[in-house]
């Protein structure tokens, strides 16, 4: 009977002393998820490293897409699930000047939204569950031929640049969009 108990009691110890060792580590006890930028380098060094397993391909769409040569690009969206793009366009905006000049590809629905004297070009992506959007506007670089309709899935590659803008109301602010951007 002594043993069992003695039995009993360091098994109660080791428990407690591996739950306060874990709990020194996080003391919330809360378990961490990895941040967006965490999540983001991991799947840059994937893109980067073929040899590594790549996320799930975007869904299929219905809609008709455009597409020709791709360029060499620094960050390629178009290769991300639709939650690990709209992230990565979260983080661009987050964090701007860091991305500024890199070369982004992605693929998404063009759409053309209001703008200041002519109407802007997007190219919007939403999350898996299309809850959540994002869009970055995009610049047609020289004088490259296209027929897009509001709505088209299309895969755009430019350099990401950050410009001064004035919203209606008269306020200063960075804008971003890619320029020099190709169809694909």
């Amino acid at each position: 009977m002594m043993k069992k108990q003695s039995v009993l009691l360091l098994f109660a110890i080791s428990v407690f002393c591996v739950s306060c060792t874990e709990r020194k580590k996080n003391p919330s006890g809360i378990k961490r998820s990895a941040g967006v930028s965490d999540v983001l380098e991991k799947r840059i060094l994937q893109e980067k490293n073929p040899g590594i397993p790549q996320a799930e391909k975007e869904q299929s769409d219905s809609s008709p897409e455009i597409s020709a040569e791709k360029i060499p690009v620094d960050f390629d969206l178009s290769k991300m699930n639709p939650d690990m793009a709209y992230a990565f366009l979260f983080q661009l905006m987050l964090d701007s000047e860091s991305y500024s000049g890199k070369t982004i590809r992605m693929n998404g629905t063009y759409e053309l939204l209001p703008g200041r004297e002519k109407p802007n070009k997007y190219c919007i992506v939403t999350d898996m569950s299309a809850c959540c959007v994002q869009g970055l506007e995009f610049e047609i670089a020289g004088q490259q031929e296209y027929s897009l309709e509001p709505g088209q899935k299309i895969t755009i590659s430019g350099v990401y640049t950050l410009y001064p803008s004035v919203s209606p109301d008269g306020m200063e602010y960075t804008a971003m969009k890619l320029s020099n951007a190709v169809l694909e």
